[in-house]
């Protein structure tokens, strides 16, 4: 089928004017419509939407090969898996604008794919302004977006990836020696995976920036990384907890970043888990997050074989237990956090016992059970310090004439 051309200004201008303004249209080789493709009065676009994408050209060009597809401020139904192996860029109207993608009840099928399986050929995915939505009633293990190995330079801007029986979105990779690389998330919503909101199994630098992650199906993550990776940025995002194991789970990862998120916690999170969980990992920055917790879980996790992390200026909300378990502290430099409730990883005053006292129990702001704490007498007395709980500590003295100030300190260590 010859693919209709429609300029700006042409009969096509109304889908043109609700392309990203952010975008040259004349640095495009080809644009073109999934309506040049549809027969009539056919309410399934798959066939459509497929020739189209067939129609376009090869390229591995990563900027401005292989051409666009402009999406109207509608709904696009399909029933059958759209496969993509070549790149290209797919702009709708906004993901709050009408631009959808949405497969039917009981296809039972993954949505979009992109990429050649056992392949190191390469390809440049750009998505941005639109709703990619899966009917609830698909088999388990169907994904809304899923890419094969070498993706380079892709862009994921401005999508509501919602419902799914597998991954929202998952990037993976046969044993080709073919790294993902440059993949950039900006503004995205993920609700209602099942299993992982994203899982990628393979990436060389990796930034996923201002994006939500919500409502996860039971037991399920919002960030799952679970192969050896390389310069990794996850900043300024919101996780909402309930239901997940993990909101950022990262295994054998250089080089990671993540900074200035919220976590917006619940009880309904799995016993063990962690907003931010570790392994492997080296060359560390967790710094600048707010983690709002319940009963079970942490703020962050570091399990076996991490090295050099970094853990700072974070604002830990509303915990019973201590925010964080290290399997091995000597990795870790923890410090500057606070507990949002007021309680500190220091703290430090004046207490007084009274002139006929032998002690005086002090009550100390620090989250949890101090690992040190020092007090030194205001005057020539023996003093030391016992009973140190997660609220209090007291302060002893040999005799009990006259009253004795004694300043004091109590701390988490910093690691």
């Amino acid at each position: 089928m010859e693919k209709q051309t429609l300029a700006i200004g042409d009969t096509g201008s109304q889908l043109v004017s609700k392309f990203n303004s952010n975008f040259d249209l004349t640095t495009f080789p080809s644009i073109y419509f999934i309506e040049s493709y549809a027969e009539d009065d056919d309410p399934d676009d798959t066939l459509a939407f497929q020739r189209c994408i067939d129609d376009m050209p090869d390229s591995v060009q990563f900027t401005s090969g292989g051409g666009v597809i402009l999406l109207a401020a509608k709904t696009y139904t399909i029933s059958s898996t759209i496969i993509c192996q070549k790149s290209i860029k797919i702009i709708g109207a906004g993901s709050d604008s009408g631009s959808r993608i949405y497969l039917a009840a009981n296809s039972d099928c993954n949505m979009l794919e992109f990429g050649k399986r056992n392949s190191a050929e390469s390809c440049s995915i750009h998505l941005e302004g639109m709703r990619i939505e899966m009917n609830p009633t698909q088999a388990d293990g169907y994904s809304n977006v899923v890419c094969y190995n070498y993706l380079r330079h892709s862009h994921f801007n401005d999508l509501f990836i919602v419902y799914a029986t597998a991954a929202n979105f998952i990037m993976t990779r046969d044993d080709v020696g073919a790294l993902a690389r440059n993949t950039y998330f900006y503004g995205c919503a993920f609700e209602y995976g099942k299993g992982y909101s994203v899982h990628i199994g393979h990436d060389y630098n990796l930034n996923i920036s201002n994006c939500y992650f919500g409502f996860g199906q039971t037991a399920s993550y919002g960030i799952y990384v679970s192969m050896a990776s390389k310069h990794f940025i996850i900043s300024n995002s919101w996780f909402l907890t309930f239901n997940l194991q993990g909101c950022i789970t990262l295994f054998n990862i250089q080089q990671v970043h993540i900074v200035n998120n919220t976590f917006d916690g619940s009880d309904d999170c799995y016993a063990g888990s962690a907003h931010i969980r570790l392994a492997g990992c080296d060359n560390v920055n967790i710094g600048g997050n707010i983690t709002h917790a319940g009963d079970h879980h942490y703020a962050v996790r570091l399990d076996a074989g991490n090295t050099n992390v970094r853990i700072y200026d974070n604002q830990w909300l509303s915990y019973s237990v201590a925010p964080y378990y290290f399997n091995d502290k000597a990795v870790v430099k923890c410090y500057n956090n606070k507990m949002m409730s007021g309680k500190m990883q220091e703290d430090d005053g004046t207490a007084t016992i009274l002139n006929t006292a032998t002690y005086i129990e002090v009550a100390h702001n620090v989250f949890t059970t101090p690992d040190n704490v020092i007090a030194t007498p205001q005057g020539n007395e023996v003093i030391w310090i016992d009973t140190i709980t997660a609220t209090t500590f007291r302060i002893n003295r040999v005799g009990n004439t006259g009253n004795l100030i004694c300043n004091w300190k109590a701390s988490v260590k910093t690691y």
